[in-house]
């Protein structure tokens, strides 16, 4: 499994490009996404992702510390908590993402050998956690009317909730939002991964600057857009539908900024085609069969187990083509 080093230039990436640039583009690429939450949620959102970076931070320096080796944690960690802060409702008490960065971080950078470590992405792994722990708080999101401040402190019972878009697919429903809503994140969900154009303008600047796994990403994307082409859910016009299936339960965000890490993606072209695919369809037969809005964060963790695999597909396939 091939993983970040201490070297300045990694495996997985470009010759002229360093670990601290990777990292410095994913930070410039989390700061609109922070900002526009901000604008729209008020001061409390930075207390989230402030604190779940921290912790992540503490956390995996302790981790180091423990192992004997004497230096903080890098960058990335930041990141990660930010990530996973992201991901949360407003709603949220402002330890909650803190407690998963921290335990993330412990078990997948902390605990892992390194030869595993590859097989699970450290967001997932929080996402997940807050599901199984708070599974209430993570699953109800406040109606969005505007650009308003929620308390920065203080925990927040007393809000109007309202359906997410997944929740309205997964009983068969036209989400009530315009396409105008869903574009510029005026709709229920994660406080940070809403906003639909920030996050397409944000996938072109990884792009360019070639700090993603895009065929990871748009593979992801294409093949749920597939599905939801053909397999219309809200009984709506077939471009609605595509739409809705890409903006539910934090879809494009996670195809952007998780699994297209380009640390725990596959590293050849072709088997992260077949990755993003592989994560596409296990995460729309979770919809339709499934009971629970953020299948795509099982998808993710069922397919990252087998990224090898991809890898050795691509191979095989490629000698294949060859030898003929």
């Amino acid at each position: 499994m091939i993983t970040a080093s201490n070297s300045p230039f990694a495996p997985f990436l470009h010759a002229k490009e360093s670990v601290f640039s990777l990292r410095f583009d994913t930070v410039t690429a989390l700061m609109p996404l922070i900002i526009i939450a901000t604008v729209q949620n008020g001061l409390r959102v930075l207390v989230l992702c402030a604190l779940s970076a921290l912790a992540a931070f503490i956390t995996e320096t302790l981790g180091n510390f423990a192992k004997l080796k004497i230096k903080p944690a890098p960058l990335r960690a930041a990141t990660l908590g930010i990530c996973i802060a992201l991901l949360c409702p407003i709603t949220v008490p402002i330890y909650m993402p803190a407690i998963a960065s921290a335990v993330a971080v412990l078990i997948v950078r902390v605990i892992l050998p390194k030869d595993f470590k590859g097989l699970f992405s450290t967001p997932a792994i929080g996402w997940l956690f807050m599901l199984s722990v708070w599974p209430e708080q993570m699953m109800q999101f406040p109606v969005k009317t505007g650009f308003f401040e929620f308390p920065v402190f203080k925990n927040i019972t007393d809000c109007n909730y309202a359906w997410s878009l997944a929740q309205y697919l997964q009983f068969g429903e036209k989400p009530p939002q315009r396409m105008l809503d869903i574009l510029m994140g005026q709709f229920p969900g994660g406080i940070g991964t809403t906003c639909t154009l920030a996050i397409i303008a944000i996938t072109v600047f990884f792009i360019y600057r070639k700090s993603i796994a895009w065929q990871v990403s748009l593979s992801m994307m294409c093949t749920v857009a597939v599905f939801g082409f053909f397999i219309n859910r809200a009984g709506v016009n077939p471009f609605y539908s595509v739409v809705y299936e890409l903006a539910a339960s934090n879809f494009i965000y996670v195809a952007i900024f998780i699994a297209g890490d380009i640390i725990n993606a596959p590293k050849l072209p072709l088997s992260r085609i077949f990755y993003g695919v592989l994560i596409g369809v296990l995460t729309m037969i979770l919809r339709y069969y499934g009971l629970y809005e953020h299948c795509v964060v099982f998808a993710l963790t069922i397919a990252g187990l087998i990224s090898g695999v991809c890898d050795n597909l691509a191979i095989n396939l490629r000698t294949l083509i060859r030898s003929k």
